[in-house]
């Protein structure tokens, strides 16, 4: 086994996750609470709504404490090809999730417990034996304490997981997310999270909690680590409020969404994203989409979806056969054979005339409802040709969608980039949840003819 760093940076992750491990620290790293899962769920239901809270860093990369740890290493000598031990170092210690190694290593450290340092040897080498080969170790805890103590206190959870930097990141008081699009390098795999300029990153972090970023923040200026730092809440425009869409419903999408088709086709899709290929991310989510089109169709109309029809053409049939279903179903009755039998009552002697009159009574009234259900029937649904089995803002959203599916087909001129993208996703992800709501409410005991009657009215 390799005995010094100038060794140790030359082996992979890969290689060294090969040793056998006596314990398994990953298997501590904590997953979301239902309550997490339904604040992420909010604002994946409607982002604007809900709004996000973000907080921007300047980040110093060689600074502060990764300065200090890196003056602190000892390098010997040069690796096989000539590229720097201290260029290598230098690339891990200004990591976020090395600081937060770092920390959670002397959080173990303190209470002699050794299975995060088993761990790490393991699964993360490098982060590892740069830690070992820190000469002046406790005179950079101390020289950091505050911020060895702030960490305990407010940051570090049992199951904290340091290496969540594109993923969410569970902390004291909640969770935050630092999206791996803002920070991907696609040149330099080793460098994934840090663009550069003047050695200060730019970055950008979410979270549904204020004070979830505002400890963040100060731990992050406890290490000497920002330049400077601004926290906000964003509604708009959409563009921002989206920006960590994509990697809340990647980091989730196995929790919050139980279908497992459906789900593995949106990590499919959120995977084409964060490479950035737009189009076959719009292509792929679209036929999502139109499956659950399908389901709906089939689970409401109790017959097969005709087949080969595409998300416009399956909203179109959905139209067409509730305008059929309820034509059919709401045609005025015809009462007269009631009204003769009635009257054919009027000149029995041993018939009271006060139940005569009741029955006559309330046979006019069955007329009228008749008559007014027709009326509501023909105004909120008969008065254009197509019918209001979604709600308007879905119908909206999935009217978007059909124009960014048509465009990659080369269909339109609207133009696909990775705005459009999002909102594809959002869209078919609304629509997701919106049938997943509409299936748990309805009474499947009824009728075809009734469960479209009550699409209709809720929507």
């Amino acid at each position: 086994m390799a005995k010094s760093i100038d060794d140790f940076l030359t082996f992979s992750d890969s290689h060294a996750s090969s040793f056998l491990r006596t314990k398994t620290y990953s298997s501590r790293f904590k997953d979301p609470s239902p309550d997490e899962l339904n604040e992420i769920l909010k604002y994946l239901k409607n982002p604007t709504e809900t709004g996000i809270w973000r907080l921007r860093i300047e980040w110093k990369s060689v600074s502060g404490i990764s300065e200090d740890i890196f003056n602190s290493v000892i390098v010997k000598k040069k690796n096989k090809k000539k590229v720097s031990i201290e260029e290598k170092i230098k690339d891990v210690v200004k990591r976020i999730s090395f600081i937060y190694c770092f920390f959670t290593y002397l959080y173990y450290q303190e209470k002699k417990d050794t299975s995060f340092s088993e761990y790490l040897k393991y699964e993360h080498s490098s982060e590892y034996q740069i830690i070992n080969d820190i000469k002046d170790l406790e005179k950079i805890k101390k020289r950091y304490i505050d911020a060895y103590v702030f960490f305990k206190k407010n940051i570090f959870i049992e199951g904290f997981n340091p290496w969540q930097d594109n993923e969410i990141k569970f902390v004291k008081k909640g969770f935050y997310i630092l999206p791996g699009s803002i920070w991907n390098q696609r040149t330099n795999p080793w460098n994934r999270f840090y663009l550069e300029e003047n050695n200060v990153v730019v970055a950008d972090l979410f979270s549904s909690k204020a004070e979830v970023l505002e400890d963040i923040s100060e731990f992050f200026i406890k290490i000497e680590k920002i330049k400077n730092e601004n926290l906000t809440r964003i509604f708009s425009p959409e563009e921002e409020v989206f920006a960590p869409y994509a990697d809340f419903l990647s980091a989730t999408h196995e929790k919050i969404i139980k279908d497992r088709n459906i789900s593995r086709r949106f990590s499919e899709a959120t995977s084409e994203l964060s490479d950035d290929n737009f189009s076959h991310c719009i292509n792929i989510i679209s036929v999502v989409a139109e499956d659950i089109l399908v389901r709906v169709y089939e689970n409401v109309y109790r017959e097969v979806c005709p087949k080969n029809l595409g998300l416009g053409q399956l909203q179109d049939t959905i139209a067409r056969k509730a305008n059929k279903l309820l034509k059919k179903e709401n045609s005025k009755p015809d009462n007269q054979e009631v009204l003769k039998e009635i009257n054919k009552l009027n000149g029995r002697k041993k018939l009271n005339s006060e139940v005569l009159k009741l029955i006559r009574s309330l046979a006019l009234n069955m007329e009228k409802n008749t008559d007014y259900l027709e009326r509501v029937i023909d105004s909120e649904v008969r008065k254009s040709d197509e019918i209001k089995l979604f709600p308007a803002y879905l119908k909206d959203c999935l009217n978007e969608l059909t124009r960014y599916r048509n465009s990659t087909s080369h269909k339109s001129r609207v133009p696909i980039g990775e705005y459009e993208a999002l909102r594809a996703l959002y869209a078919t992800f609304y629509l997701y949840q919106w049938w997943i709501d509409e299936r748990s409410r309805l009474d499947w005991k009824k009728s075809k003819e009734e469960i479209l009657i009550d699409l209709i009215t809720e929507n």
